[in-house]
Order: C-alpha cells, then sequence, then structure tokens
C-alpha cells in the first residue's frame, strides 16, 4: 500500500473510529493472532505495523472493552507482557471493509 492510501485510510479511521490507526491495528490483530497459538501482544502489533507501543495499546484496550479480543491474565506478574485472544473475528474483518467501503454481507436493504 502506498503513502497516500495508507493516510487516506487512516484518515477514514479517524473519523469512524476517533483514532487514526483502529483499522490498521485491527487488521493486525487477525494477522498475527493466525499464529498456531492464536494470541497477540501490544508489543507484536507494533513490531507488525511500524506504529508506537503507546499507539497500539490504546486500540487494544478499546477493542477488549468492545469484547472483540479478550485480555488474558497476565502471568509473570505487572511486567510481563498482556496477552490477547481474538473473541469476535468476524467484526475485526469488518471493521476493514467499513473503511474500505465495502460490504461483509449480502443486505439488500441497504443496496443502491
Amino acid at each position: 500500500m502506498d503513502d497516500a492510501s495508507k493516510e487516506a485510510r487512516r484518515s477514514r479511521s479517524g473519523a469512524i473510529f476517533n483514532n487514526r490507526y483502529f483499522v490498521e491495528v485491527s487488521e493486525s490483530v487477525l494477522d498475527v493472532a493466525s499464529s498456531p497459538d492464536g494470541l497477540v501482544t501490544t508489543r507484536a502489533i507494533a513490531a507488525k505495523t511500524g506504529l508506537a507501543d503507546s499507539l497500539v495499546r490504546s486500540v487494544m484496550v478499546r477493542l477488549a472493552d468492545a469484547g472483540l479480543i479478550e485480555r488474558l491474565p497476565r502471568l509473570g506478574g505487572g511486567r510481563s507482557p498482556q496477552y490477547y485472544r481474538i473473541v469476535v473475528a468476524e467484526s475485526l474483518r469488518s471493521i476493514a471493509l467499513l473503511v474500505e467501503g465495502r460490504s461483509g454481507g449480502s443486505d439488500s436493504r441497504f443496496d443502491p
């Protein structure tokens, strides 16, 4: 994706979700969670997207608060990585489709 396209997607993400990185992080969560263990961390998403951990963390918290991903208990105390697991993958896919202006379903009530 070129810089102009990435910037346009971020602008739409900001307009819809009040966060320029919401869609980018949501898509990356799906990609990273496709690993065999199905778990993601803020650091893994930050590494994949090239975004700062703090930018990714705010989106991860919002996704967890919305029930789309599940925050798992920390195994090694407060300084250990925070792992998440996807709860509602279809909703994460729909977020990306919304920003692209495409529909994930076939509900003819909303067709032009």
